[in-house]
């Protein structure tokens, strides 16, 4: 927990130091959140050996900042977390080395997920009508979820943990409709060029030698947004958002190293992430 708080105090300490802070007339937006947050990973070989991991399901929370300066020029400087309490890992002929004796279908509940992202973006507003901003934005961002799973008596795996990061340039754009003077709804989207790693380990109950594998590769992603404001007095608006992100590798290749001495390496067919989050908002604007 030390070290979420000192990560997120330094990126708010860069955010802050923005020389956009040393013009005039910049306005400054801090936007506590938290909510719901569910994740499911699944990824196959070009043989076919899959592994997912479904239901990741937690809180995910964080504070999120806009940096406006002549009301119309803008950057967003985000960081958000996740624990995930709940989900579960089904894996057929993936984990197993050739020849080892291992079953080849294997599922574990989940012990502890943790899942990290910082989001940094430009953009621009553009003004069509009196009730309606348009923004262009260019940004990138940084996706980590760090998950292991819980063994017991009738598991054949005595152990696994997963490293998964997806991270990349993307452009898209933000909008904000006004209802009324209290009510204000904000929708976007956008669509990212993403690089791809991952790493892992794990032991069977009969055999407590680690099993490695690495992946890497590339591929793109899409994200959508919709989220209601409510203004209670001039600098201060509650509200609730709801997003999904979805992240794909097309173009990768996967490499495991098993307790045998055997060594896999094949083509990551494909790897499919994606997140589903809804939150509470208080956003304070300076």
């Amino acid at each position: 927990m030390l070290n979420r708080l000192v990560l997120t105090s330094i990126f708010l300490c860069l955010a802050s130091s923005s020389p956009l802070f040393a013009k005039k007339k910049v306005a400054f937006d801090a936007t506590p959140f938290a909510g719901y947050r569910q994740d499911n990973v699944r990824w196959t070989t070009q043989y076919g050996d899959t592994l997912k991991w479904k239901n990741l399901e937690g809180i995910g929370y964080g504070v999120a900042t806009k940096t406006t300066l002549r009301d119309r020029y803008f950057m967003n400087a985000d960081i958000g977390f996740a624990n995930f309490f709940s989900g579960s890992m089904n894996d057929s002929n993936y984990l197993a080395a050739p020849m080892s004796g291992n079953p080849a279908n294997n599922s574990m509940s989940v012990n502890n997920a943790f899942a990290f992202r910082p989001n940094l973006a430009f953009g621009m507003k553009i003004k069509t009508l009196k009730w309606l901003d348009i923004m262009p934005m260019i940004g990138i961002d940084y996706n980590r979820l760090k998950v292991s799973g819980k063994a017991n008596a009738a598991t054949a795996l005595s152990s696994l943990s997963n490293t998964l990061q997806f991270y990349g340039p993307y452009v898209g754009f933000d909008s904000k409709t006004k209802f009324t003077r209290r009510w204000s709804m904000n929708a976007g989207a956008a669509f990212r060029y993403a690089f791809y790693h991952g790493s892992g380990n794990w032991k069977f109950q009969r055999n407590l030698t680690n099993n490695t594998m690495r992946q890497a590769g590339n591929g793109f992603g899409i994200q959508g947004q919709i989220g209601l404001k409510y203004l209670l007095v001039p600098t201060v608006s509650i509200g609730g958002e709801a997003d999904v992100n979805w992240n794909r590798v097309k173009n990768g290749h996967d490499t495991r190293h098993y307790a045998n001495n055997v060594k896999n390496k094949t083509n990551l067919n494909n790897l499919n992430w994606t997140t589903l989050a809804g939150r509470v908002t208080l956003t304070k604007s300076f």
